[in-house]
């Protein structure tokens, strides 16, 4: 058995070398870093958000997509209104007139055509809504829907017509399911909300204006009336086509 002396000599040694193995400082040295803790922090944008945050910030495709409205929303797209021109020719009816309307007064510019030699003869019960003078004989547009006219000699009709004030009325208009609308020369029916109407149409209908046939119509790139059925309140209604009296 080995003295008690040895022993403790033996065991200073290697209390000194375990001591010097730890240094004095690792207790100060700091701790090896993470994984995370090694990771290089996010570098701020030109805006000075990191790119995390700028990419927490950019709209998703859902939100950033600008919803467009449905047909419903918007509406149907409406044609704009065409033009025409309508004259007499061999599939008209033309009824032979023996007095010379002219000499009983008129003489003035059509209210229904662009054209300045079409001009408008004898009294409003004659329906005379646009005449041209060819040699001598006057034919006159009565009823363009029925496809009538009148026709008389005339040594007095104007040679040269005055302009005519404010734009041209149709006269007739297409509107949308084949309706028909065209004037009328007097109006003394009872219309919705005390208006006035100078335009029929061939459903029952009718155009309703304010007063003055020139209001009948919204003129714009599609032309609108305001249409009332059995009286009722009118309903703003487009214009598929316009058509004047014209050569």
């Amino acid at each position: 058995m080995m003295p008690r002396r040895l022993l403790a000599l033996l065991a200073v040694p290697a209390l000194a070398a375990g001591l010097a193995a730890c240094g004095p400082d690792d207790q100060d040295s700091p701790a090896t870093p993470t994984a995370q803790e090694e990771t290089t922090p996010a570098e701020p944008t030109e805006e000075g958000t990191t790119e995390e945050e700028a990419a927490s910030d950019e709209p998703t495709e859902e939100s950033s997509t600008a919803e467009e409205p449905t047909e419903e929303e918007s509406g149907p797209e409406v044609s704009p209104t065409s033009f025409e021109t309508m004259w007499i020719d061999d599939s008209w009816s033309v009824e032979a007139v023996e007095e010379d309307l002219c000499e009983m007064g008129g003489g003035y510019a059509s209210p229904y055509s662009e054209q300045e030699d079409l001009f408008v003869c004898g009294p409003t019960a004659a329906g005379a809504q646009a005449c041209a003078l060819a040699e001598g004989t006057v034919q006159c547009i009565v009823d363009p829907v029925g496809r009538t006219a009148i026709e008389f000699d005339s040594p007095t009709a104007p040679q040269q017509v005055d302009s005519r004030e404010g734009d041209p009325m149709p006269l007739l208009v297409n509107l949308p399911d084949d309706v028909t609308c065209t004037t009328i020369s007097h109006d003394h029916d009872q219309h919705w909300d005390g208006m006035f109407s100078w335009y029929r149409c061939d459903d029952g209908s009718e155009l309703l204006t304010s007063e003055d046939i020139a209001d009948t119509f919204e003129r714009g790139k599609t032309w609108t009336v305001q249409r009332s059925m059995d009286k009722g309140e009118p309903e703003s209604t487009a214009v598929i086509s316009a058509v004047y009296a014209g050569r």
